[in-house]
């Protein structure tokens, strides 16, 4: 078993994420943390960690790559059998590689469900909560189940966190697309499905991942963008257009990056007052016109619930047992 961290400015989790790494039950594996040209002292950290334990490999990019080089480069050094992604900030439950062997000895691809735990923004666990991925996707299933392409595209399944086989991965010549900076993990786990992976999935989530507040990208333009261009390609793929059922769900979903893209844009302008341009885009693309009236409707509507909320004279709210 070979566990994939890419590392970036992570010395704040690091050390947890390793660690729940080695304390697993199934414990014949190598960990490979990709130092991606960290400001920190996560380079520091990983060579401390791995002084500590050789079951640790540090590997080390001279430049800022990104998450799916990073991943890349891990999977060109990895020697065991399956390959295991964790994010340098989340963690494992100790029985979460035994149980995923167990149930996926016959597949290419196994995974179980996600723990969400949303955090404070200074990371301190306070008022931290935590939420099923899948439940939150709407995506209810017996265990194990045999995933389809369809159905994660149409569920929207990027934030599940596999374990793949190596030779699978290798057969296929399958990478990471490192143009990508955004859902590099939804357009990979989607190739390796249309190459005719066996993904067995589990409603079991022994994978905690760490939402933390503000943690959306300030570059959210170039971010929607890439996704639109990334779902255009999808789209244009022979094994999609040779997939009725698969085709229109793509379709659907191809709709709805645009549409989140162009309610992005909306947003943005009016935030903004930036009323002149907020015209212009809207000369360019008639459709989002339709858009920026639901959007205008949906703040109007935010605004009046805050308002409720906190009003002028608020009064003692009883509980009700």
């Amino acid at each position: 078993m070979s566990v994939v961290i890419p590392a970036y400015n992570a010395a704040q989790h690091l050390h947890a994420a390793v660690g729940s790494a080695l304390a697993q039950t199934e414990n014949r594996l190598e960990v490979l943390v990709v130092d991606d040209a960290s400001t920190d002292a996560t380079r520091e950290l990983a060579v401390r960690l791995a002084s500590e334990d050789a079951r640790v490999r540090l590997l080390c990019n001279d430049v800022n790559k990104g998450v799916a080089a990073s991943r890349n480069c891990a999977l060109a050094e990895a020697r065991g059998d399956w390959i295991a992604l964790l994010d340098a900030d989340d963690t494992w439950l100790p029985q979460r590689l035994e149980q995923l062997l167990m149930v996926g000895a016959g597949a290419d691809v196994v995974a179980d469900d996600v723990f969400i735990v949303r955090e404070d923004g200074d990371g301190s666990g306070g008022g931290s909560e935590a939420v099923s991925f899948l439940r939150w996707a709407n995506f209810d299933i017996r265990t194990p189940h045999r995933l389809t392409a369809a159905e994660f595209v149409q569920h929207d399944l990027g934030f599940l966190k596999p374990l793949f086989r190596r030779s699978f991965l290798s057969e296929k010549s399958l990478q990471y697309d490192e143009t990508l900076r955004v859902a590099e993990d939804f357009y990979f786990y989607v190739h390796v499905l249309l190459a005719g992976a066996t993904w067995v999935q589990v409603r079991d989530a022994y994978y905690s991942y760490r939402r933390r507040a503000g943690s959306l990208s300030r570059d959210s333009e170039n971010i929607f963008r890439q996704h639109a261009a990334s779902s255009a390609e999808l789209l244009d793929s022979p094994a999609v257009r040779e997939d009725r059922a698969l085709l229109l769900v793509v379709l659907r979903f191809h709709k709805g990056v645009h549409e989140r893209r162009a309610k992005h844009v909306v947003l943005q302008l009016i935030r903004q007052r930036r009323f002149g341009e907020l015209a212009r885009v809207l000369r360019a693309r008639p459709g989002d016109g339709l858009l920026t009236l639901m959007v205008i409707s949906q703040n109007l509507r935010l605004r009046m619930r805050r308002r409720l909320r906190h009003p002028f004279h608020p009064v003692k709210a009883r509980i009700l047992e």
